[in-house]
C-alpha cells in the first residue's frame, strides 16, 4: 500500500500577483521550484496563512520572485497574502516501517522546509 507524506514545504511565501488570467494556478520562481524538489507541472497544495483558503494544483515556472496565483484560485488569494506551498511524495507502507518516514524524495533526503525573505528568495533550507 502506498501512503502520501510531506516531501517539502515553503513557508510564508508572499503572493506577488493574483489574476484570473490563466497560465497555471500557481506560478513560482524557478529557484523555489528547485528548492522544493519539484518538476514543472508537478502537483502541490497551497494554503493561506491568513484565511481558510486551500487549493490543490500544479506548479508552473515563472520569473525571479514570482508567486502568482492564477485562474479561479485568484478569487481565493490576494496580492500580499502569506501562503504555504506543500509538496508530497509516496512511499510504500513496508518502507515506512523499515525507514524514517521522512525519507521520501529521490535523493533519499529528509523532508525539506524552505524559508524565504519578503521577496520570496530562499534564505534557508532545513530538515523537518
Amino acid at each position: 500500500m502506498l501512503i502520501k507524506v510531506l516531501k517539502s514545504k515553503a513557508k510564508e511565501l508572499t503572493v506577488t500577483e493574483s489574476t484570473t488570467s490563466y497560465e497555471g494556478s500557481i506560478i513560482l520562481d524557478p529557484a523555489l521550484i528547485e528548492a522544493l524538489n519539484l518538476v514543472p507541472y508537478e502537483h502541490c497544495e497551497v494554503n493561506s496563512k491568513e484565511s481558510s483558503s486551500r487549493i490543490s494544483t500544479y506548479v508552473v515556472p515563472g520569473k525571479d520572485g514570482d508567486v502568482i496565483i492564477g485562474g479561479g484560485a485568484a478569487n481565493m488569494f490576494t496580492k500580499g497574502e502569506k501562503i504555504h506551498v506543500n509538496c508530497f511524495g509516496y512511499i510504500d507502507d513496508w518502507q515506512r516501517r523499515r525507514e524514517d518516514v521522512r525519507e521520501v524524495n529521490p535523493k533519499n533526503e529528509k523532508t525539506q522546509i524552505i524559508t524565504t525573505d519578503v521577496e520570496n528568495k530562499v534564505t534557508d533550507i532545513s530538515e523537518a
